[in-house]
């Protein structure tokens, strides 16, 4: 899940044991490191809400109406959310109950191999 829709959606996102998405971190970091990974998801934030959720909610109420709701409380609203990842390939981490990781649902079972030789 990308890191700006974790807070969003009410997964907790700890920057002390959780690496960033977008960069080269795992699980066992330095000071040095966590204070980084720490510093990137604040501005990581920061610049979504300017970029994306800030405008997205004034085309929403144009669209909409004014007396639509904020997009934030709406998607904290949800109670499914299908994710495209899964812990045997992501690094693992807590979820709540309503995220489920789908990733590789879309792969079949490998059929027969027919013999050419």
């Amino acid at each position: 899940m990308l890191p700006w829709l974790n807070t969003r959606f009410g997964n907790l996102d700890n920057p002390a044991y959780i690496p960033n998405y977008f960069l080269p971190l795992t699980d066992r970091m330095t000071f040095s490191q966590r204070l980084s990974n720490t510093v990137f998801k604040i501005g990581l934030a920061a610049v979504f809400y300017y970029y994306s959720d800030y405008s997205s909610q004034q085309i929403a109420r144009r669209y909409l109406g004014e007396n639509l709701p904020s997009l934030l409380d709406l998607t904290r609203n949800s109670n499914l959310i299908l994710v495209n990842s899964h812990f045997t390939i992501n690094q693992p981490r807590p979820l709540v109950q309503g995220v489920v990781e789908v990733g590789g649902l879309h792969i079949k079972s490998p059929g027969k191999i027919e013999e050419v030789i």
